[in-house]
């Protein structure tokens, strides 16, 4: 079997944060890039821990396989 990345998420925690920052606050998405990595990194920390992960679906990683079967 061959895997190869093929396309990723640059930020892929930034951009969960960020998600996570408008559905956990009153924030607004035009003011979403005065929200520091500190403060991104510690909303993303906290609705993990509640549980709310789905988050984390706004990170995508694409890999392109072969030499393996579909079925």
């Amino acid at each position: 079997m061959n895997v190869k990345l093929i396309g990723f998420t640059p930020d892929s925690e930034k951009i969960p944060a960020m998600a996570a920052k408008l559905t956990h606050s009153k924030i607004k998405p035009e003011d979403l890039d005065r929200a520091s990595d500190k403060e991104l990194k510690v909303i993303l920390e906290q609705v993990m821990k509640l549980g709310h992960t789905s988050v984390i679906e706004h990170t995508t990683f694409t890999f392109a396989i072969s030499d393996v079967s579909r079925s």
